[in-house]
């Protein structure tokens, strides 16, 4: 979690930033809880394909962690709940950001592939459609 904050060097939270943040994660909570499960739902589906039984667990993974944050954020009162609550969504932009970095990379790879490919037996189907033309 947090290695060291504010409250462990004694300073005390500004009582309104504080109240003002809960009302923000108590407003997100029931947002965080539904995306979060819907990820979930998704991830299980995913199970049902040939290829998403490979990839299945990132959605879940991901859903858990939102649903995780959504909890963490309905009791956010505490500033370590809080603190929990930014933690698991840390977490959750973490993995989704290398999730997103890695699909790029591989779609990149994909079509720098296939552009080579289409290059070679492109010119191949036009000489084909040109001896019957």
């Amino acid at each position: 979690m947090l290695q060291s904050s504010i409250y462990d060097e004694g300073l005390t939270p500004d009582n309104a930033l504080l109240r003002h943040l809960h009302v923000i994660a108590s407003h997100m909570s029931a947002w965080l809880k539904l995306l979060g499960f819907l990820s979930m739902v998704c991830g299980a589906l995913a199970v049902l394909t040939l290829v998403g039984i490979l990839f299945a667990w990132i959605p879940f993974w991901l859903g858990v962690l939102l649903y995780q944050a959504g909890s963490r954020a309905s009791r956010a009162q505490d500033p370590q709940e809080m603190a929990a609550m930014l933690e698991k969504l840390r977490s959750y932009f973490a993995l989704l950001g290398t999730v997103v970095i890695l699909t790029l990379a591989f779609v990149m790879m994909f079509l720098v592939y296939f552009s080579d490919m289409l290059a070679h037996y492109g010119a191949e189907i036009g000489a084909v459609l040109n001896l019957y033309m």
